[in-house]
């Protein structure tokens, strides 16, 4: 994390965007949520129609076309927020990418021969291409999920604790354990990764002197061995990408699982609940 420093004054440089990214990630969440309690009383209002024979029905209907007009209403306004969501922090690290791409350029213009000659092209090259997608993932996708997630975890926080204390620290108690996981699986998903951008470079390297040592090649005849010896780098950045992607896989797997264990321990103790008689059938949905 301390090499990520220096990217700080970008977010400072920009922080009227990002600030404002964080803001429509915030409405888009809470109108996201807002509309659940109304699917709750929905379901409420169908279940007293399906078990009541004296009900009026003029009621019923209201409320139903009240609450269908809030839930769509509400999903239409969280879409938008997320549209703005992504408008301002994924393209302001689109900007910051392109800045930063004119700023290494630059740099590179300014190096002597010596630092060319000690450093391969390839590895300048993949710099200027896999590093910099690496920091914009980390400056957009990155920083937009990381508050979508705070924010997401204390609003809904806040309306689980309204709605029922024991079933939120329930879930709050299982959270500790996805974020550990989460945490162990992104260090070793960073290691595989950082493994195939050194192999991906290693090829840049190897293709650049090959083309820059072509009549060597051909006066010595070892069109194969080259041939051999490109086949063995793309074999071992076939590997690593392969063992990468298993990684992320087991990364995503296992969040779906703690989710849905997650799911599970609220409708096994929402149903006991609501057996019991101390919640309705719409505080569990």
């Amino acid at each position: 994390m301390k090499a990520l420093k220096s990217l700080n004054p970008y977010f400072w440089k920009h922080r009227n965007m990002l600030s404002l990214g964080v803001l429509f990630i915030f409405l888009s969440n809470f109108f996201n949520i807002f509309w659940i309690q109304y699917l709750g009383d929905t379901i409420d209002a169908i279940q007293q129609v399906l078990s009541s024979e004296n009900t009026d029905s003029d009621t019923i209907i209201k409320t139903l076309l009240i609450n269908g007009g809030i839930i769509i209403g509400s999903s239409i306004i969280a879409g938008v927020f997320r549209f703005m969501m992504r408008q301002t922090i994924i393209v302001t690290s689109r900007k910051i990418e392109y800045e930063l791409k004119n700023e290494i350029y630059q740099h590179y213009q300014s190096l002597s021969l010596t630092n060319f000659k000690k450093t391969s092209i390839g590895d300048l090259m993949n710099r200027l291409s896999e590093d910099i997608i690496a920091i914009r993932m980390y400056l957009g996708p990155g920083v937009m999920y990381v508050a979508n997630l705070i924010i997401l975890l204390m609003i809904t926080s806040f309306y689980m604790i309204r709605t029922d204390l024991e079933m939120t620290l329930v879930i709050l108690i299982l959270l500790p354990i996805f974020s550990l996981s989460v945490y162990k699986v992104s260090g070793i998903v960073g290691k595989k990764s950082k493994l195939m951008q050194e192999s991906q470079s290693a090829i840049s390297t190897f293709v650049q002197d090959s083309f820059s040592g072509i009549r060597v090649v051909k006066f010595f005849n070892k069109e194969k061995y080259v041939q051999d010896k490109y086949g063995e780098k793309i074999k071992n950045y076939q590997n690593r990408a392969v063992d990468l992607a298993k990684y992320e896989n087991f990364f995503y797997t296992s969040m779906i699982l703690i989710v849905g264990i997650l799911d599970i321990a609220i409708l096994f103790i929402g149903g006991q609940k609501y057996i019991d008689g101390e919640i309705n059938i719409g505080m569990i949905a």
